[in-house]
C-alpha cells in the first residue's frame, strides 16, 4: 500500500509517540524513514495449552511446572510424544500440506531469521531455517500434528472436541479462544513462554500480526481521521479496555503498569496471563514482513506440500524454493 502511494505520511503526527509504543511495531510501519501508520496492537507469541489433557497424560499441568519441564522445542516434542502415547491427543494442528506456514515463520522469527536478510536479499537456504522447516516436518512425520487447514471449519472443530493440546501463538489468541475456537473450556487452558531452541537462546519470544491503523492518502478528512486514531490507540483507557474487553494486547507501553495486566482470568483458570505477553513482547527481535512476503509464504506453504506429498528432502526443496523466490523478485 505504501509502495502504491496510498498512504498518508503522518511521521509528524507520530512521533510524540515513537518511545512509547514497541519498537519492533514501528519497524513494519516505517518505509524510507518516514511513518505510515499507528501501531495498535502487537502479538508477542506464547504457549497456550489444555491443563486438562496434559494431566491425563501424566505431564505436568500447573503453569509454573510446564514453564520449568517445557522450556525447549525439544521438551516440546517430548511433550507431544507423551501425549499422543498415553491419550492419542495431539499436540497442534496443523496440515503439512495446507499449512499457512505460520508456526514454520514463528519458529525462525524468534531465531531472528526471516525469508530474507536484513538487505532484502533471499535466505530459505540458510541452515537455521532448513532446520526449523525440518523440526516442523519431523512433528507431522512423527503424528503429533492432526491434520487439518488451519483456520477452516475442521480446525476450529478439533479444539472444542478435546483433539489438540496446544496453541504457539499470537497474543491475540486470549481473545479468541474464550469467544470463537474453544468457549466452552473456561479453566481448562493455561499460559505458559514460547518454547526456545535452546535456553541460552537470547530471543524467547516472536511476533505474529498484531495491528496497525493508517490513513488513506487520498482521505478528505485526515485531520479526523489522526484524531480517532489517537483517541483509540493513543490512550491508555482506550488501549485497557480493548485488552480487557477482547484481550488485544497493546502495543502502547505505558499501558503496562495498569492493574490490568495482574487480574486473574477465569478463562484461563484464574491464572494473570497478561503479564506474560508483556514479558514475551520484551523478547521479540524487530522484523520487516516487507512487500514479498505474500509471495514468499505461497513458496513455503507450497515447499511444505511437496515435502509432505512427495517425501522429498526438506533441504533440497528449500533450495529449490530460495532459487524460485529469487527468479520471481528478481
Amino acid at each position: 500500500m505504501i509502495n502504491a502511494g496510498a498512504l498518508l505520511d503522518i511521521s509528524s503526527k507520530t512521533a510524540p509517540y515513537k518511545d512509547k509504543m514497541n519498537s519492533f511495531k514501528w519497524t513494519d510501519a516505517t518505509k524510507d524513514g518516514k511513518i505510515y501508520a499507528m501501531p495498535w496492537d502487537s502479538g508477542p507469541v506464547v504457549m497456550f495449552y489444555r491443563n486438562d489433557l496434559f494431566k491425563n497424560a501424566g505431564l505436568p499441568s500447573d503453569p509454573k511446572d510446564v514453564a520449568e519441564k517445557l522450556k525447549t522445542w525439544e521438551d516440546y516434542a517430548r511433550f507431544a510424544q507423551t501425549l499422543k502415547e498415553k491419550t492419542g491427543t495431539f499436540m497442534m494442528a496443523d496440515s503439512g500440506t495446507k499449512t499457512d506456514a505460520k508456526f514454520f515463520e514463528q519458529i525462525i522469527w524468534q531465531r531472528n531469521q526471516w525469508y530474507f536478510d536484513k538487505d532484502g536479499k533471499v535466505q530459505l537456504d540458510k541452515p537455521e531455517i532448513i532446520e526449523a522447516g525440518q523440526y516442523f516436518v519431523n512433528l507431522v512425520k512423527k503424528g503429533y500434528v492432526l491434520d487439518v487447514e488451519p483456520w477452516s471449519d475442521s480446525w476450529y472443530n478439533v479444539f472444542k472436541q478435546n483433539k489438540v493440546a496446544t496453541i504457539v501463538g499470537a497474543s491475540w489468541y486470549d481473545g479468541l479462544l474464550s469467544t470463537i475456537i474453544d468457549p466452552d473450556a473456561q479453566g481448562k487452558w493455561s499460559v505458559v513462554p514460547m518454547p526456545k531452541w535452546s535456553v541460552s537462546d537470547p530471543y524467547s519470544s516472536a511476533n505474529d500480526g498484531g495491528s496497525n491503523l493508517a490513513i488513506n492518502k487520498n482521505s478528505k478528512h485526515p485531520e479526523e481521521a489522526w484524531k480517532f486514531i489517537e483517541f483509540m490507540l493513543g490512550r491508555n483507557d482506550s488501549q485497557v479496555k480493548m485488552l480487557k474487553e477482547a484481550g488485544l494486547f497493546p502495543s502502547l507501553e505505558t499501558t503496562y503498569d495498569d492493574s490490568a495486566y495482574n487480574l486473574p482470568v477465569a478463562y484461563f483458570n484464574n491464572q494473570p496471563v497478561r503479564k506474560l505477553y508483556v514479558t514475551a513482547v520484551k523478547q521479540v527481535t524487530p522484523i520487516v514482513y516487507t512487500k514479498n512476503y505474500p509471495v514468499a509464504n505461497q513458496i513455503m506453504r507450497n515447499a511444505f506440500a511437496e515435502i509432505v506429498l512427495d517425501n522429498k528432502s526438506v533441504e533440497s526443496v528449500f533450495k529449490k524454493a530460495a532459487q524460485e523466490l529469487r527468479s520471481k523478485l528478481n
